[in-house]
């Protein structure tokens, strides 16, 4: 189904912009994975006169009914009202959506400001905001004890088949020998298990939940901007931090700007300006290092998987036993800080007890 112009002049209209419409371009168009059910998600750039600009999303998607969008755009307008620089969201009537068919296919639309183009590059400063921006978000949302009523992470860990197994199928790559492939998977559930066993008890809140490498963020005024809250929900804290961090030190498209800098170098930025706005409590001390290993190992067997399918199935069997790295940290379960540093890109992890002082 195609939108054109009327469509977004329409929609524009029913909330309140009645300026002419400059400008329109999408930005994109359906999930950005495989999903099993019909979906209609466009999103689309717009500038009216007074190049005033807007994001206007028309989105007809089962698992995000109309009440969820709501409460999403909620809790973006509550990190607003408490000095995070969000969007500014357009409502009618008191709601952020509104209602529009075409085709015969009803369709939530909503409108929220744009907050400017995403940003290209990671640094250590960068990720010295991220941090920071993420530790107020945490912290805003545990003293407002807003729920979203909806998770992802948070239903993974806990619900989902999330053994190596089924990860290393999906990934669809063998790259390393059987014996070292069964040790992995044993170190792997133990960790898993820990990890299970503790997540219900650990501090959650609502979070954006996509914020990584430069994902959803944006430079606006001066201040790091955070937008896209369509996979906002109810999260495990520390699942939130090593999500952001481990998508960002393994995302694909960050590989020349994550060999410039070694790893201590930006986990001590990203977590220590974290702690600077929300210190972590002491049972998300004792788990973070169980949780850490379990993450890293999740998105680095991604990262192996991506070097596979583009042609770097040599560099990937070089670099598989970092797998083992990741699941060693920490191994003194009675050490309640995770002491881990990256140096040399995937070729040597070291144990830095330096880094406990961010913790």
């Amino acid at each position: 189904m195609d939108i054109d112009e009327k469509d977004i002049r329409c929609c524009l209209e029913q909330f309140g912009i009645q300026r002419p419409l400059k400008k329109w371009a999408l930005l994109a168009d359906g999930p950005d994975h495989p999903v099993p059910y019909d979906v209609i998600r466009k999103i689309f750039f717009t500038e009216v006169e007074g190049d005033i600009r807007y994001v206007i999303k028309f989105i007809r998607e089962p698992v995000f009914p109309t009440k969820l969008i709501e409460q999403q755009s909620c809790f973006s307008d509550l990190l607003r009202k408490n000095g995070i620089a969000t969007p500014f969201r357009m409502k009618k009537d008191g709601h952020y959506c509104v209602s529009y068919e075409k085709d015969s296919q009803v369709m939530d639309v909503t409108v929220e400001e744009w907050m400017g183009e995403k940003i290209a590059h990671i640094t250590p400063d960068f990720l010295r905001e991220v941090g920071s921006l993420l530790g107020k978000t945490h912290r805003i949302s545990l003293n407002s004890g807003m729920r979203i009523g909806f998770s992802l992470l948070y239903n993974e860990i806990l619900t989902r088949d999330t053994s190596y197994a089924r990860l290393w199928k999906e990934s669809n790559h063998e790259i390393m020998p059987a014996a070292a492939y069964e040790k992995i998977v044993d170190l792997y559930n133990q960790r898993l298990a820990i990890v299970k066993r503790a997540w219900s008890s650990l501090p959650r809140a609502a979070v954006q939940g996509d914020i990584y490498s430069c994902n959803n963020l944006a430079w606006k005024d001066g201040r790091l901007a955070l937008y896209d809250f369509n996979l906002a929900g109810d999260e495990v804290l520390i699942g939130d931090i090593l999500q952001c961090w481990f998508r960002t030190i393994f995302d694909e498209r960050m590989e020349e700007d994550m060999k410039q800098y070694l790893r201590e170098e930006l986990w001590d930025a990203f977590i220590g300006a974290y702690q600077n706005e929300r210190p972590l409590t002491g049972i998300e001390k004792q788990y973070f290092p169980d949780a850490y290993s379990l993450f890293g190992v999740l998105y680095f067997t991604k990262l192996l998987a991506f070097q596979v399918r583009d042609g770097r199935k040599e560099e990937a069997v070089q670099n598989y036993e970092y797998l083992f790295r990741l699941l060693e940290v920490q191994k003194v379960r009675e050490i309640s800080y995770p002491s881990c540093a990256f140096k040399n890109w995937m070729r040597s992890f070291v144990l830095d007890s330096r880094i406990a002082t961010n913790l």
